[in-house]
């Protein structure tokens, strides 16, 4: 039984009921495509496969990826990422952890003790990261990405202005 009472203006009901009008579809999804990028010369890749998808809920996007290549044409230069994410990060005064579920055939800083990766603030762009034992953890650079072989599977969350 519905209360006769009439909604006025400011009336909690009314606020969310406005809330609901906005919101994005709950569960939209989607593809993306990734592709491994140098950050001062992108590099050329034959993609032996490459897929991404996302789902969206509000301003939260939770993606998965694989992206493997069987050639490098042309070496990439400055640092590795990985670039095509369907959204732009909002810029919350933190960045977004990536999870690397599955590194193959990449060549890395010897002392290094594992590759780790986010979604930089205000970008599309996801940073590869090398993470040391009692130092600080450095952008991994494009030299080390060599092998024509070199695959990554990753998952992440990230929130969206």
């Amino acid at each position: 039984v519905i209360d006769k009472k009439i909604i006025k203006p400011g009336d909690e009901l009314e606020k969310i009921i406005e809330r609901l009008k906005t919101r994005e579809t709950p569960g939209a999804t989607g593809t993306w495509t990734p592709a491994f990028t140098g950050t001062t010369i992108a590099g050329t890749f034959t993609y032996a496969g490459r897929a991404g998808v996302w789902t969206r809920l509000g301003n939260q996007v939770t993606l998965h990826a694989f992206i493997s290549i069987s050639a490098i044409a042309v070496a990439p230069t400055g640092n590795m990422t990985i670039t095509g994410l369907p959204f732009t990060a909002a810029n919350v005064g933190m960045d977004f952890s990536v999870t690397l579920g599955y590194v193959h055939n990449i060549n890395t800083t010897a002392a290094i003790v594992q590759l780790t990766a986010f979604v930089q603030l205000n970008t599309a762009t996801i940073l590869l990261m090398e993470a040391f034992d009692n130092a600080a953890s450095t952008q991994f650079p494009a030299a080390n990405f060599g092998n024509a072989n070199a695959a990554i599977e990753l998952s992440g969350v990230y929130q969206i202005p």
